[in-house]
């Protein structure tokens, strides 16, 4: 029995060996195969990998024969890799330099959206200065419905400063500004959308003009104008003023009435409080920080949008309201333009010929031809002096009219209209004029009293007093009586009386009632 079982360990032993052969021989075939499978397909790659190689060596060996130089025209040849391309000034990159920071100069039309448009405007470079030669330029940005009335007089204020300024217009979908190749105005309408009177489309348009004048580097002033804008300075003066001031003008003021605080929505809190509320004229003037600011703001024009409604006028609050509560300090709170709002209601008054004359070009917000001066002279009582110049300005050659102590500006005589006059005038003249109607009748002038009898008085008669004038040398020169004319159209309406006082020097007297005087020359 013992027997036995000894050979039943040594059978059961010669099995378990033959299995572990078996095992092993086939993990060595499946680890075989593997190695087989691996190899050729590294084999593959490592062909595909040495071959690339082989010809990228070819390629750079083949320019690496050639001069190496640092210009322009043969990096762009090592990139082409190819023989007898074009230069990198005639190769087609998409956009070159000039067109990164001048997008626009020649064409103002592009294929952006508004969310494009005003992400691309938005971006600034961190780095300081510029890697070109940038002349600061103004942009004037209209905004219009259609048509340009004012248009021959904005070419003429253009012509010459080309490098100095560019245009963008922004008018109605489906209008086309048609205009000669040279003029300024050529190919400068921007895309647009439609804007709505007295809505947030308003402030979207105003939104959209600047951002397209911010694609060009070089603009750096941002003027916001109408088609009924008119320019009172050459462009010298404009660009000059513009240039060299330190803050943007936008009108941002507080007004407590129903008119100001009084379309300022609750629902705007906590972003906007009662106190921070401003109103100001839509037509403004900002540097290009203030217009990327507000380019890039979208925030507070949402609110704009949902809570300022009709009659709120959000193209009158949004940017005056943005700019009080973030950038104030960059804000002078005025505007550069003027607009008549005496005549109430929701459009400003329209200058017609009694406003405006051939040659008087008024320059004052305020005082405007045919205003009386105040306070006003009473007769037989308190009298008041106005100091009054016309001269003529050493650089324009305009004749400039000032008035008040303050020789404040009032307006001026342009030079082109009075050519005769450019070298100085011959004849000076003092005194009044009164015209007859057509019924015959010739107002009071002056005082309406005559200056004789009782009315022989500075309190009574209308007068000029410390006349002067400038010489050739622009110096002060006094008047001689011996060298004056008087003249008196109509003796039995009007007179004058000469003065020659040592309190007024050089004066006279004059005035009358007017009536039916007769015929009075012109």
């Amino acid at each position: 029995m013992a027997r036995s079982r000894g050979g039943d360990k040594e059978e059961s032993a010669e099995k378990y060996l033959g299995l572990l052969k078996l095992v092993q021989i086939l993990s060595f075939l499946v680890v075989f195969v593997a190695g087989i499978i691996i190899g050729l397909s590294t084999s593959s790659h490592m062909h595909q990998y040495f071959t690339s190689q082989a010809v990228l060596l070819s390629s750079t060996t083949h320019f690496a024969a050639a001069p190496v130089t640092a210009d322009l025209e043969s990096n762009c040849n090592i990139v082409q890799q190819q023989k007898q391309k074009p230069s990198c000034d005639q190769a087609d990159w998409g956009l070159s330099f000039g067109k990164f920071i001048h997008p626009t100069e020649s064409n103002a039309t592009h294929g952006m959206s508004d969310s494009e448009l005003f992400w691309r405007a938005s971006m600034v470079p961190f780095k300081n200065g510029y890697p070109f030669k940038r002349t600061p330029k103004v942009a004037f940005m209209f905004l219009t419905r259609g048509p340009l009335p004012m248009l021959p007089l904005w070419e003429r204020f253009f012509r010459g400063h080309d490098k100095y300024y560019s245009i963008y217009v922004h008018a109605l979908p489906g209008y086309k500004l048609i205009v000669s190749q040279d003029s300024p105005f050529y190919e400068r309408q921007i895309p647009s959308q439609k804007v709505g009177w007295g809505t947030v489309e308003m402030a979207d348009a105003e939104k959209r003009l600047l951002a397209n004048a911010l694609l060009d580097f070089s603009n750096e002033r941002f003027v916001l104008l109408s088609e009924s804008c008119i320019p009172v300075y050459n462009f010298p003066i404009v660009y000059k003023y513009l240039t060299r001031s330190a803050y943007s003008f936008v009108e941002s003021y507080d007004d407590p009435s129903r008119y100001g605080r009084g379309r300022y929505s609750r629902r705007m809190r906590p972003e906007i409080m009662l106190f921070q509320w401003r109103k100001g004229s839509q037509w403004f003037e900002v540097q290009r920080k203030v217009a990327v600011y507000i380019v890039s703001e979208t925030k507070y024009l949402s609110l704009f949008r949902r809570y300022c409604k009709p009659a709120c006028y959000p193209d009158e609050h949004y940017i005056p309201t943005y700019l009080n509560i973030f950038h104030g300090s960059l804000n002078s709170n005025r505007s550069v333009t003027w607009v008549d709002w005496s005549m109430g209601g929701p459009h400003p008054a329209t200058f017609g010929p009694e406003n405006i004359t051939e040659g008087f070009v008024q320059v004052h917000h305020e005082i405007t031809p045919g205003r009386v001066l105040s306070p006003v002279s009473k007769y037989d009582g308190p009298t008041y002096d106005f100091k009054v110049i016309m001269n003529q300005d050493k650089d324009t050659k305009n004749w400039v009219f000032t008035a008040f102590q303050e020789e404040i500006v009032v307006g001026y005589l342009p030079s082109e209209l009075l050519p005769f006059l450019k070298d100085g005038a011959e004849l000076i003249a003092w005194g009044g004029v009164a015209r007859s109607g057509s019924n015959g009748v010739t107002p009071p002038m002056g005082s309406g009293f005559q200056p004789v009898g009782p009315y022989r008085r500075y309190d009574r008669a209308a007068y000029f007093k410390f006349i002067n004038y400038y010489d050739e040398n622009y110096i002060k020169q006094v008047p001689s009586f011996s060298d004056s004319q008087e003249r008196v159209d109509s003796s039995n309406c009007f007179a004058l009386l000469s003065s020659n006082t040592e309190s007024r020097r050089e004066s006279f007297l004059f005035g009358g009632p007017g009536g039916r005087c007769g015929n009075i020359p012109p």
